[in-house]
């Protein structure tokens, strides 16, 4: 990953194209009310009109990892100094 950690798809973590590596972002999934505080160790989406890439870990607790795609809701807790 571009944060130099080695990805493991079970971990909860999420790639963004510009916030800082090691931000933490909280993230909630609006239709189920899950919530998630995870941090950002990747880049990406390079997918246009996508904030993030949640890993296989995030998707699943978030409950959107049979989805695929979902509308989620976040706000930036920290970003490192």
């Amino acid at each position: 990953m571009a944060s130099g950690e080695i990805f493991q798809e079970k971990n909860l973590l999420v790639a963004h194209k510009k916030l800082p590596l090691g931000s933490w972002v909280e993230i909630q999934n609006p239709a189920t009310g899950k919530m998630l505080t995870v941090p950002v160790l990747d880049r990406g989406p390079y997918i246009a009109k996508r904030d993030f890439d949640l890993s296989e870990g995030a998707a699943k607790h978030l409950g959107i990892k049979s989805q695929g795609v979902a509308q989620l809701v976040f706000r930036v807790v920290s970003v490192p100094q």
